[in-house]
């Protein structure tokens, strides 16, 4: 590693054909298949987040999951089947973890929850063969918001307000919203919550930060500053006696705003470190049954204040809004 002139391929090469043996070929190969992968992705990701591998290998998962059943059906010797059996572990931890994800984006909460768990079985099988192979999570950081572990707890409490044991799910909204740039903060003033949206809005899924959908600049630094997500949605007729709560699953911040029908709505901020900052990683939850039509569509606008560029070049909307009411005890 410490000689610059060494031919990386080859050096490859050696460690697949002595540690994989007759599995060398294939294993290699799914190698420099992740590495395609992360170099061609448009996405930025940036150390402490966890990364939309479900966006990253969209294009390669199905040439991924051939060269892993071409590698088990090479491997001959018991050393070798079971390093490649390492590698199925992690291969299955990863496609799992998407699977986790893609879930929660459409809105099947519940089943999310189930995949984190079928990651940590994952783990524990790994665990078995040898310690640190897939690491797991020291117990005190379990609570930490990066961990399967907190996932696992986050779509699970999501679960049980959209169906589960807290409340009854009324309506999932959709994943595509209107969506508009406020660069020179000017859209409370014209009270584009207010907006019907036009050819100046665009569409845009709330599932994913807008980095990741083209709000870049040309050197690939992303939009920061005040952006809007508007949507319409009718609360359905049986619903319309009940209290309803709103859930916005997550969003990318340093300030977020909420109005209904032409109203702002106050919620309760769950702070991270940074005063005046929801947490960019939980949700929102608001009580809004004073401010909806029973008899006509409903206008929900958001309005997002990002961070300058650094660390985190996110913003926006990620996880997927929903209309529920409490289950009474």
């Amino acid at each position: 590693m410490w000689d610059v002139n060494e031919d990386v391929y080859a050096l490859v090469r050696d460690y697949c054909e002595k540690f994989y043996e007759d599995a060398a070929s294939p294993v290699e190969e799914y190698m420099w298949t992740l590495e395609e992968a992360v170099e061609k992705t448009h996405l930025h990701v940036t150390w402490g987040r966890l990364m939309r591998w479900e966006l990253i290998l969209a294009d390669y998962s199905d040439k991924l999951d051939r060269l892993i059943v071409q590698a088990e059906h090479l491997a001959a010797t018991p050393e070798s089947k079971q390093r490649v059996h390492v590698l199925r572990l992690t291969h299955d931890h990863m496609t799992t973890y998407i699977a986790m994800e893609k879930a929660a984006s459409d809105g099947r909460f519940s089943e999310a929850a189930r995949w984190g768990r079928k990651m940590l079985v994952i783990r524990d099988e790994a665990e078995e063969i040898k310690s640190g192979l897939i690491p797991k999570t020291p117990e005190f950081r379990k609570s930490f918001r990066t961990t399967i572990e907190w996932h696992i707890d986050q779509y699970q409490t999501l679960a049980d307000r959209a169906g589960g044991s807290a409340g009854e799910l009324v309506l999932m909204l959709p994943r595509q919203w209107s969506f508009k740039k406020d660069p020179r903060d000017i859209g409370v003033l014209y009270q584009w919550y207010n907006d019907f949206p036009n050819d100046t809005w665009e569409e845009i899924d709330t599932t994913l930060y807008w980095e990741a959908q083209g709000h870049v600049d040309q050197n690939g630094w992303g939009y920061t500053g005040k952006a809007w997500y508007q949507t319409d949605f009718e609360v359905p007729a049986d619903a319309t006696e009940k209290p309803l709560w709103l859930t916005i699953g997550a969003v990318y911040n340093r300030g977020v705003w909420l109005w209904i029908n032409g109203q702002m709505v106050n919620f309760e901020l769950n702070r991270h470190k940074r005063l005046g900052h929801h947490d960019v990683r939980m949700p929102i939850h608001v009580d809004i049954s004073d401010y909806l039509y029973s008899d006509k569509p409903n206008k929900l606008a958001v309005l997002v204040h990002t961070n300058d560029p650094g660390r985190n070049p996110r913003g926006g909307i990620h996880r997927r809004t929903f209309l529920w009411t409490p289950r009474i005890p």
